[in-house]
This record gives C-alpha cells, structure tokens and sequence, in this order.
C-alpha cells in the first residue's frame, strides 16, 4: 500500500515539475478558460445556477453526459456543439499531460517492488 503512494507522490512531483514550463501553464489556462466561458454562457443563456452551469460544463466536456441538464435554446445547442468538439480534445490533451508526467515518475523511480521487499 505505501508503494501506491509513493507512486502517487512521485506522479504529483512529475506533474508539478511539468507545470512549471510555460506551454503547460498556457495550456492549463486555456482549459480553465474554456471551463469558466461555458460557465458563464450557460448561466447567462439558459438561467442555470453557477453550480448547475458548472456541472453541466464538466458532464459535457468529460463526454458523461447524464441528461440531466440539456440545452433549450437553439443558441445554446449550436454553442454545446462547438464547446464540446474543442472542449473534448482539451480534456484528451490533459489526460494525456496527466499519464505523461506519470509515466515518467515511474520511469524515474524503476520497477516497483513486490510485498515481500523484492
């Protein structure tokens, strides 16, 4: 169990290691730019609460897509159209960001050891 957290650790140094250049931090603001307008359109168009506003936001840009919320308006449906396409491939490039830096955490760290310290 504590190799799990090492692992976890060492992903979470990788991660904040990476973080430190200045594509990745473009990047992650432009993801958080993408999350805040969606917040804010979908507020402002069709009435949702912030907190609805957001949720819907991150159930359409993770592809969940409960149903629980949906657009009324056809403003709003083209807009979900165009937010999801570019939103999807900024969430598949964080992913991607993600495993990379941990990947290379484990690569660093080398093979894991087994329970018994072998």
């Amino acid at each position: 169990m504590s190799s799990v957290f090492a692992q976890y650790g060492a992903a979470v140094r990788s991660l904040n290691r990476s973080m430190r250049h200045p594509r990745h931090q473009a990047f992650v603001l432009s993801v958080v730019v993408t999350v805040v307008s969606g917040v804010v359109f979908y507020s402002l168009t069709e009435d949702w609460s912030i907190a609805d506003s957001l949720y819907f936001t991150v159930v359409a840009l993770t592809t969940i897509g409960f149903g629980d919320f949906t657009p009324t308006t056809t403003l709003s449906r083209l807009f979900t159209v165009v937010y999801a396409v570019i939103g999807v491939g900024l969430i598949g490039i964080l992913v991607h960001l993600i495993v990379s830096s941990t990947q290379q955490a484990n690569k660093h760290q080398g093979p894991a050891s087994d329970a018994s310290g072998n």
